[in-house]
């Protein structure tokens, strides 16, 4: 068993950290457990999926996942023999496959819990937080994800709270952070004009989500004075204007996807801004010139709107990943722009009408590239491209594919949907992992089937060709 074996592990290391995610566990393995009852090294114990660590550089919080590839577990109780040293405790529900809640149904077990300081409790059946409330030495506390969160008057005890995350819950109100002083990061919904005037009074705040509002965010006037700020998303609301985002100094991470912003003023001030997502938006290529100087940049996306002119990015050298997908309205004016950005690992130009890609051969640095959807016929440009990882090729017009005989650290492949009939460039990727190849002319698999003892264990190959032949 995954979980004995980690414990048994863990005891002899005597490792501060202990993950058992994905490990088939639902909480009621009392033998398991008993060994750690006593331990006093232990002071965190992964039980879920993912959780959230601080990055202490950046001041902000960033998630991770369990290393565990075993079943998820489904906990119907806190285990019984939990340490008293623990400091983090994670028991989220699944909240990425069939979302699946945990089934705890008593809590008591942590009030014993006298260190506890970090609780991860995303999407229970029936969070109890009576009792939650009742852990005053909480520094960080997630609760999303609930079908309806309720009782939230009692987590207005937990004043020392630097972490909270009630997001997509369906609290009924947030008025009970105004009780809330040494909060910094908050993850939330707004169902009330009103609430904004709490947010707008939080001023230690660094990170501030609030997505998918029951009252859609048109006006952040409220932010004005959020200052401290240094990750900010506000998705899925009503946004045109971002003025008001001016003074905020000291942002690092800003996220407005699917608004309706159609200027960028006031974003040219931001030049801490290292991680900035704009993508499904209603912007255009004038509206560039206010990217042009935020050198810092080391992600950016524009995807879906309707610019055909980037050569305002071409300043933007610290650059590792760029999506410019769906800008199809009009021909990309040229990609010339690229030639600087050498830093690039991730480039996403699906579905711009890009035909020409000579530039692309300057970018050393790539390991994620995708140019489906884009009429190309010619991918020679490509074979300069050793470190690419993860390629995208699907719905071309591509009939030559000798230029993927170059591309040997190849792990994903999606050739789908061209007029491809030979695919003995396959010989070549010995460390191909997945291959996409739907809707092709594909004549032969022998050169497939001749790896086929070479093939790495949990390979795919996905194929539905026309004609096939060769394959014994």
């Amino acid at each position: 068993m995954l979980a004995e074996k980690l414990i048994r592990e863990n005891l002899q290391t005597l490792h501060p950290t202990l993950d058992l995610g994905r490990c088939g566990l639902n909480g009621t393995e009392n033998d398991l457990f008993q060994p750690l009852q006593n331990t006093t090294h232990l002071q965190t114990l992964i039980l879920s999926d993912y959780y959230w660590n601080f990055d202490a550089q950046e001041q902000i919080y960033v998630g991770a996942e369990t290393r565990n590839l075993g079943e998820r577990n489904v906990l119907h109780q806190i285990p019984k023999y939990l340490p008293k040293s623990l400091k983090k405790l994670t028991l989220n529900g699944d909240i990425d496959y069939n979302e699946t809640p945990a089934k705890v149904q008593d809590y008591a077990p942590l009030l014993a819990l006298k260190n506890l300081v970090h609780l991860e409790t995303d999407n229970q059946e029936n969070l109890d937080l009576e009792v939650i409330g009742q852990l005053t030495q909480l520094k960080v506390l997630t609760c999303f994800f609930q079908e309806k969160l309720k009782a939230v008057q009692y987590l207005a005890n937990l004043q020392q709270l630097e972490f909270l995350d009630v997001s997509n819950a369906n609290v009924e109100g947030i008025n009970f952070i105004e009780n809330l002083p040494q909060l910094q990061h908050f993850f939330g919904d707004i169902r009330l004009p009103e609430e904004l005037d709490i947010i707008a009074q939080l001023k230690q705040l660094k990170t501030l989500v609030l997505d998918h509002n029951e009252e859609q965010i048109t006006n952040l006037h409220f932010l004005s004075k959020l200052t401290s700020l240094r990750k900010l998303s506000l998705q899925y609301n009503d946004i045109e204007d971002v003025d008001t985002l001016s003074n905020l100094h000291n942002l690092k991470y800003l996220d407005l996807t699917f608004n309706r912003i159609g200027n960028l003023k006031g974003l040219e001030n931001l030049m801490k801004l290292e991680d900035l997502n704009l993508s499904n938006n209603r912007l255009e290529s004038e509206h560039m010139i206010s990217l042009k100087n935020l050198t810092r940049l080391k992600r950016l996306n524009l995807g879906f709107n309707k610019i055909y002119d980037f050569g305002a990015l071409r300043n933007l050298t610290q650059l590792e990943g760029l999506n410019l997908q769906d800008n199809q309205s009009v021909n990309i004016k040229n990609l010339d722009f690229l030639t600087n950005l050498t830093q690039l690992k991730q480039l996403n130009i699906e579905q711009t009408n890009a035909q020409h890609l000579e530039v692309l051969s300057h970018l050393q640095n790539l390991e994620e590239l995708h140019l489906s959807k884009n009429l190309l016929e010619n991918i020679e440009a490509l074979t300069s491209l050793k470190s690419l990882r993860k390629l995208t090729l699907h719905h071309n017009n591509i009939e030559v594919t000798s230029p993927l005989r170059q591309l040997t650290n190849l792990q994903y492949l999606d050739i789908s949907h061209n007029p491809i009939e030979d695919i003995t460039f396959l010989e070549n990727l010995g460390n191909l992992k997945t291959l996409i190849a739907w809707n092709n002319n594909i004549r032969s698999l022998q050169p497939f089937s001749k790896k086929a003892g070479k093939v790495p264990y949990g390979t795919k190959f996905h194929s539905q060709c026309k004609r096939t032949q060769g394959l014994d």
